[in-house]
């Protein structure tokens, strides 16, 4: 299987809308990417500690 390479602004609007309450399975449904590499953008990008945004 080919890998797929998502560009930041993809990373970026999907990490928002799950911020914002979107779940990762309809994320994952609405922009055909695997959950699971949206989970681990999730962990890539951790929060800023004192504004709570995701740093990219």
């Amino acid at each position: 299987m080919i890998a797929k390479k998502y560009n930041q602004e993809t990373k970026e609007l999907s990490l928002q809308l799950n911020e914002q309450g979107q779940s990762v399975p309809s994320l994952a449904r609405e922009y055909g990417i695997s959950g699971a590499t949206i989970f681990n953008w999730k962990k890539e990008y951790t929060p800023d500690k004192e504004t709570g945004k995701i740093i990219f």
